[in-house]
């Protein structure tokens, strides 16, 4: 018959192993919280500077549309001075051996303008009146 000594010391091992599986078992949860804690740390400075650039992208394109205006604002100025061109005839020579009149110059001046203003427009999501 085994002594009361002899229980006491493998009731003793029995929580001996148990503590040792728990200390790991603790040991690995402690690990998995700084790895997550970590990765979240990650991820907030992650959203943050994706922040940062959203705002950086908004502010860019918020630059765009006013400048979108303004060279709205320089066509439509170019558009009445095509309009008298056409009562008037006037030439200009921007290549100095021929004529060309003004007002198919400034055709070509408007309809690159307009194609600038339709193309950074939907680029930027700002829908020209025109």
């Amino acid at each position: 018959m085994e002594s009361r000594l002899d229980i006491l010391r493998k009731a003793a091992q029995i929580n001996q192993n148990e503590y040792e599986e728990l200390d790991k078992t603790v040991s690995k949860l402690q690990n998995d919280y700084t790895e997550l804690k970590n990765r979240c740390e990650g991820l907030q400075a992650d959203v943050a500077i994706g922040e940062a650039y959203k705002t950086m992208h908004d502010q860019r394109c918020g630059q765009i549309r006013w400048l979108l205006e303004e060279i709205k604002v320089g066509v439509m100025r170019a558009e009445g001075m095509r309009d008298r061109a056409r009562e008037e005839r006037p030439s200009v020579a921007p290549f100095e051996d021929r004529q060309q009149p003004l007002a198919d110059f400034l055709d070509a001046a408007i309809n690159q303008y307009s194609q600038v203003i339709k193309h950074f427009g939907r680029v930027v999501g700002w829908p020209p009146a025109w």
